[in-house]
């Protein structure tokens, strides 16, 4: 097998359904239209850990991140860009929305398929200008910003730039899930807290939903263990929001006459790359949650679990309801022992055995290195205890004091990050929500180490330098 494969990203959360709509969208029409070519050279790993890692061939992703790269730097192609991301994206919402109204009318196999059609079609839209477009976006934005902030001689006002410019320009729904919380805490009424509670629940209960079925929404009991939690004074945490939002915009109020017309532009567009980053994740997250009715009628049709519904490709759920293809239990369990999703034109195909052996043997090489180095994105030093977290599942097993050490975090991740004494991450930037979330919390944060989670282990005491971006074991 040849080597010009790089590895993009490593996840604990997707499933081969999820994964396979990634490579779809690569091959889709949409890809073509937005990026002028189709991304054919792809492979899907699954791991024996349960993650699943995603490669794409150099040549042809080098050309898709000098793509996006040319929109980033020029003003015209952001702003059509930007008006086709708020496009697909309202579609995508108001599609997964009537899921739910749709299935009440029909529920036969025939109409779930064609339900199934649509909301695949949307989520691939949706995926091709959301999740390949906006991150790789958001880390230009993160490259230009670190450059730019070099031009700028005192320490204080290099800060101030960066902090100004990852302040995204609104906020995130996992940030107005937080102040929404701290203001109910600050109500004394028990009955008229519980109605704010149950306002909360509706308006907040999708954001770990990162999978149709896993990790299930928060419910009620979730939100009451977490306020239980806020012991300090509401008011001083909604202030540093307020402080935060205040800051960036009063830098930019009295820097910006100072910057040329080069680094405003910088400093805008990382602004919006930030708040892309996270607005692509909230809004596939609620489009999840929205279609978790459908994925559940699927299962129940097909007579598949939701457990081994989830090892099936997209192909494989409609050939089920509009052809009345059949899955026996030897098919799927053949593909939890490990799989490799390859692709041939339009057509993607899951292998097993041999054939995913010898891939795994090539791809999944050992790490070469002991050196645990990233980009520093909170400053800090302190020594602990490592906790690593591959998924979701794992999140409360890190306790008080511990350095959570992971591949990426999400929003769900959040109660775990409270409580951690410093974060370490394989991937990621300055616009990461790993080092987004550090910064607000002002604990030392390490990422895009791309080996923590495979160098250390629970347990390991190790000292962590965010002011250089080092980590060691002691």
């Amino acid at each position: 097998m040849k080597s010009n494969w790089i590895k993009i990203w490593e996840r604990g959360e997707y499933t081969l359904t999820r994964m396979d709509e990634v490579v779809l969208s690569l091959l889709h029409p949409y890809t073509k239209k937005v990026l002028g070519f189709n991304i054919s050279k792809t492979l899907v790993l699954s791991l024996p850990n349960g993650n699943v890692v995603f490669y794409a061939g150099a040549a042809e992703w080098q050309k898709l991140v000098d793509r996006v790269r040319q929109t980033f730097f020029s003003k015209s192609a952001m702003k059509r860009y930007l008006a086709e991301y708020t496009k697909v994206k309202r579609e995508f919402l108001s599609n997964s929305a009537l899921i739910a109204s749709r299935l009440k009318k029909s529920a036969s196999k025939k109409s779930l398929g064609r339900l199934y059609e649509n909301f695949l079609e949307s989520n691939i839209r949706f995926m091709v200008i959301g999740q390949w477009f906006a991150f790789y976006l958001a880390e230009i934005a993160d490259e230009a910003m670190r450059e730019l902030s070099q031009s700028v001689a005192s320490r204080k006002n290099r800060e101030a730039m960066i902090n100004a410019a990852l302040t995204p320009a609104r906020l995130s729904q996992i940030r107005k899930e937080r102040i929404s919380l701290l203001r109910i805490a600050l109500e004394k009424n028990a009955n008229k807290r519980n109605r704010l509670l149950g306002g909360h629940l509706k308006k907040f209960s999708w954001i770990p939903c990162i999978g149709v079925f896993e990790p299930k929404p928060w419910d009620l009991e979730f939100f009451k263990r977490e306020l239980s939690k806020i012991k300090h004074d509401p008011r001083k945490e909604l202030m540093k929001f307020h402080e935060q939002q205040t800051q960036a915009k009063k830098f930019l109020k009295d820097n910006v006459k100072l910057l040329s017309s080069s680094q405003r532009y910088l400093l805008k567009h990382s602004r919006i790359g930030t708040f892309l980053k996270d607005d692509r994740d909230d809004t596939r997250r609620l489009g999840y949650y929205n279609a978790r009715p459908l994925y559940q009628a699927i299962s129940e049709i097909l007579a598949v679990k939701p457990a081994d519904l989830v090892y099936l490709t997209n192909t494989d759920i409609l050939d089920g309801l509009l052809r009345n293809k059949t899955f026996g239990s030897k098919e799927i369990n053949s593909r939890k022992k490990g799989y490799v999703i390859l692709n041939n034109k339009r057509i993607t195909k899951v292998k097993v055995g041999k054939i995913y052996q010898s891939h795994y043997k090539n791809l999944n090489r050992l790490v070469k290195t002991d050196q645990i180095k990233g980009i520093p994105a909170s400053g800090g030093v302190v020594r602990g205890k490592v906790r690593v977290v591959l998924n979701a599942s794992v999140l409360d097993k890190v306790k008080k004091g511990e350095i959570l050490v992971t591949m990426v975090t999400h929003p769900d991740y959040l109660p775990a990050m409270r409580v951690a004494k410093a974060i370490v991450t394989n991937e990621g930037g300055l616009t990461s929500h790993a080092a987004i979330v550090a910064r607000e919390l002002k604990i030392p944060c390490i990422v895009g180490t791309k080996v923590a989670t495979q160098l250390l282990k629970d347990g390991d005491m190790v000292e962590v330098d965010a002011n250089k971006g080092m980590v060691r074991k002691i």
